[in-house]
């Protein structure tokens, strides 16, 4: 009793922090400040009809393509004249979410009069759960599979491959195509939303094997010519997480948060509609298509079309259309050439309106001196190439000035601003200065000058803008605790912050902000840049009406290496700050709670693994009958040791107190409501079965009470519906059965104490005790009974959560199927047995001397559990959690089996 209290003393307060930091993680997220994507006239969904067997085969799933306005009549027909993209939706999705995407790319198309279109193609998949059921996930790559072949025979062999545009699992559907070396050819790019590509929850072999297979290093996407890309949304997206969404063998992996123009998070399904996003991945699709080719298509150029996404996705240096940059420009004569021999300036094009007009000015920045590193940053600088590198040659007046010059201005990226669009670039100079070059020469037209335009010229050395904040040991663990302060200058435009790679999150605080002009509004962005992928980034603004403390938690920490993180490469602060203020900024760490919703976000896929192998070790110590000291501080000592160990201690704590709540509930469900669940059981089968009220009770009570009769229905549900079913009905029997035992206790437990007195009153102090002492002996049994059985319940209730996918699916396709022939063989085998065992009637064996058969399933079933908990610490633990169920299935018939050799005794 002691060590029970104990453990609540302990876990309890590890629960409240856990809960705290769950709540931190799902509800404390910035606002959606997505713009809506909209239709413009009435949107239609045309169904397109498959083959005849493949529509009997599949006959839940459908083939749509989407329309507007003048473009439904051409689509009914059948007449489809532009590129294929197929848009497959994710889990519980509908095939109306292509919606926004296909409105944008038609409007674009009309806008632009461009000579092409796309023709958007959906599945509708009926919302089912892919995501959770193996057999769905698939049933659903085979009929995709088949709408491929569909979708390109409506071409006639001018269009050989599409684009799979797949959010959530439906990326993983889309992946899947491709398991099929036959699909690889007709299919060109891969663009995943959101898509788990490191599951949660795996509960059945056959998504592990595909997820397998999909991240092997011989995965089919690594020997072709398509492109595959990741895209996630961020801190808002709490269902898939920026851990998962890193794929190992994908071309490109992203963040919204990162992608030129949007800088923003969105969430699981606001990254499908989210206007800024959405124009960024149209654009990319028009600029990839090959012009030059007879008829419009795709380019076939694996390394163009990456090029065209990196600009777009990743570092989008000008306008809205990736053009083709010439490496060498030709100067234009007559221009006017400046040089600035400062180190540090703002050249503002309101100093020269209305000077003498010229047709080009040419800022040069001369190579030399001690500073090695250069950053420009441009404001409202409208114009394409306008960064060069060249040597100063030729003489124009009393001056040397350029001929030509290589042109950088695709080593420059737009950066989020708070009010004008802005340019910046980083030149790292010693290896410019290898190449004998002399100047940096920015163009600016005088046809683009305006009161706005200006340019911030920095060059330093960079060892001197680079700062390294290391954690200390406790501000590292408990999240707390100043890790340094920066102090800029006028002047100063970049600094960048190494922080230590177990950082979890940091708090930025601008401390004081002095600028040359009074009321001058200044404005800074940090970025945090992760170091597991170019895309992995987050933005926070400082403004000069918004100088409020701003938190960046870290979002890839545990995305490669199987989720033991990114080894010891640092992260990231990126500073871009106004020259003409001088800053202090102070960066702490993020706090305890953002360090325990890290935590959260990271690591609660443990607890089912770690709730199952305590379960187990409870089931060992009942079995072996809470045998002495010495086994309790091993079997303690052991499980401590391991969850340390393999670094799922917290989750430990956790989930012994999440079993302690359950057992609390269940036990206050049979004393409170136990009398209604078997009335509402009664009235079903009453209803149901269309039985009289004696005989609903009369099988109710002969479904707990004979131990063949329940077992035999229920097992000959599976093979006409399916396993889960009768697991499910199995352990709303078992609740059934706690009740009746928690009355009959109560019954006993009266005659007991009424049995006790009266004999107590008339019995002869020299006889042997009494039957009332032995009654109170067989009561404290009767106690030990409902304490096994409960957690035997919590262990039966824990091996049924994998089948509530199964159930939901064969409840969903009932009307196109009784059977469920999709199901798991592990799993339908573990329902199996699991009924089977539970059905006939397992019972809290009583103490005797000696009992070499129940320790030796104690044994076994501690090595069980043991083994639950080691499996759930290695690499990302969807890699096992299939295993549970057949664990625990081992364990219940261990203990079945040492009933029937106490009944035969």
């Amino acid at each position: 009793m002691k060590s029970y209290f104990m453990c609540i003393v302990i876990s309890t307060p590890v629960l409240i922090m856990y809960l705290l930091g769950t709540v931190k993680f799902i509800f404390d997220h910035e606002g959606n400040s997505c713009e809506m994507t909209y239709m413009f006239e009435y949107p239609e969904y045309v169904h397109i009809p498959l083959q005849k067997e493949i529509q009997q085969q599949y006959p839940r799933y459908g083939l749509y393509v989407y329309g507007e306005g003048f473009t439904v009549s051409r689509l009914r027909a059948m007449h489809f004249s532009g590129i294929p993209v197929l848009f497959i939706p994710g889990n519980a999705g509908s095939h109306h979410q292509v919606r926004s995407l296909a409105s944008i790319s038609l409007r674009k198309s009309l806008k632009d009069r461009t000579p092409f279109h796309f023709d958007f193609f959906t599945v509708d998949l009926q919302g089912e759960y892919s995501a959770l059921y193996g057999g769905v996930l698939k049933e659903q790559i085979e009929f995709v599979s088949h709408c491929i072949r569909k979708i390109l025979k409506f071409y006639g062999g001018k269009i050989d491959s599409v684009i799979i545009i797949g959010h959530s699992m439906g990326g993983i559907v889309g992946k899947g195509v491709l398991l099929d070396p036959n699909m690889i050819s007709q299919v060109n790019t891969i663009i995943m939303l959101a898509t788990p590509h490191e599951a949660a929850l795996v509960f059945d072999t056959s998504i592990a094997t595909i997820y397998q297979k999909l991240q092997s290093s011989g995965a089919p996407t690594n020997k072709s010519e398509m492109l595959t890309i990741s895209v996630g949304g961020g801190p808002r997206d709490v269902l898939v997480n920026s851990n998962q969404i890193i794929d190992r063998t994908a071309d490109l992996n992203v963040l919204t948060t990162h992608v030129p123009g949007v800088w923003k998070s969105t969430d699981h399904v606001s990254i499908l509609w989210c206007k800024e996003f959405l124009l960024a991945i149209i654009r990319a699709l028009f600029d990839c298509v090959d012009m030059v080719a007879r008829y419009p298509r795709i380019s076939s150029n694996k390394q163009h079309r990456l090029e065209v996404f990196n600009y777009h996705l990743l570092q989008r240096c000008c306008g809205k259309k990736m053009d083709q940059y010439q490496a060498k420009v030709q100067f234009r004569l007559g221009g006017e050439w400046v040089e600035d021999i400062r180190r540090q300036y703002t050249w503002k094009a309101a100093d020269r309106i209305g000077s003498k007009n010229i047709s080009q000015l040419y800022l040069m920045i001369r190579l030399i001196g001690i500073e090695d590193h250069l950053t420009i940053q441009t404001t409202r600088l409208e114009v394409k190439d306008w960064l060069f590198i060249c040597s100063a040659s030729a003489i124009q007046g009393h001056s040397r000035v350029c001929e030509w010059g290589w042109n950088l201005t695709n080593k420059s990226r737009i950066i989020p601003d708070g009010t004008y669009k802005k340019k910046t670039a980083d030149l790292d100079l010693v290896e410019l200065k290898t190449q004998r070059l002399t100047h940096i020469v920015i163009r600016i037209p005088s046809s683009i000058f305006h009161k706005g335009l200006s340019i911030d010229v920095d060059l330093h050395r960079k060892s001197d803008r680079i700062l390294k904040f290391q954690n200390q040991p406790m501000a590292a663990y408990w999240g707390f605790g100043k890790l340094g302060t920066i102090e800029s200058n006028i002047g100063d435009v970049r600094y960048e912050v190494d922080l230590a790679s177990d950082t979890d999150s940091v708090l930025l605080k601008v401390i004081n902000v002095q600028c040359e002009q009074q009321n001058h509004r200044h404005h800074a962005t940090i970025e945090l840049l992760e170091p597991c992928s170019n895309g992995i980034s987050q933005v926070r603004h400082f403004a000069y009406e918004n100088l409020m403390p701003k938190t960046l938690k870290v979002q890839t920490k545990n995305a490669v290496d199987g989720g033991k993180g990114v080894g010891n490469v640092p992260l990231k602060l990126k500073f871009t700050l106004d020259p003409k203020c001088r800053y202090t900024i102070e960066v702490f760490s993020g706090g305890y709670i953002e360090t325990l919703s890290t935590a959260v976000r990271d690591r609660w896929p443990n607890l089912y693994g770690v709730m199952a192998g305590l379960l187990l070790l409870a089931l060992a110590t009942q079995l072996d009958h809470e045998a002495g000291l010495f086994k309790s501080t091993i079997t303690t000592v052991v499980t401590l040791a391991l969850c340390v160990g393999i670094g799922i201690g917290p989750e430990g704590f956790v989930s012994l107190a999440l079993l302690q709540i359950f057992a609390v509930v269940i036990c206050c469900a049979v004393v409170i409501f136990g009398s209604t669940v078997y009335n509402m059981a009664q009235r079903f089968l009453t209803r149901a079965l269309k039985f009289s009220p004696m005989w609903s009770e009369w099988l109710i009570g002969a479904l707990n009470q004979l131990p063949l009769i329940a077992p035999t229905i229920l097992l000959s549900m599976v093979p006409v519906t399916c396993g889960a079913l009768s697991m499910f009905i199995f352990v709303g029997l078992q609740f059934l059965k706690l009740t009746r035992i928690y009355e009959d206790y109560l019954e006993e437990l009266l005659l007991a104490s009424l049995r006790s007195n009266f004999i107590n009153r008339f019995r002869d102090k020299t006889k042997k005790p009494s039957s009332g002492e032995q009654i109170q002996g067989d009561t404290h049994t009767d106690g030990k009974q409902i304490v096994f059985q409960l957690i035997l319940f919590l262990t039966w209730c824990i091996a049924a959560i994998p089948a509530i996918p199964s159930v939901l699916t064969w409840a969903k396709n009932y009307r196109f199927s009784v059977k469920l022939s999709t199901e798991d063989p592990l799993l339908k085998t573990c329902w199996i047995i699991l009924v089977g065992c539970g059905s006939t009637g397992i019972k809290w064996i009583p103490p005797s001397t000696p009992d070499y058969y129940s320790q030796a399933i104690a044994i076994i079933i501690r090595i069980l559990g043991w083994t639950a908990l080691a499996v759930t610490g290695i690499g990302y633990p969807s890699q096992y959690q299939y295993l549970m169920p057949p664990l625990i299935t081992v364990a219940v018939a261990l203990i079945t089996i040492r009933s029937l050799i106490n009944i035969s005794s």
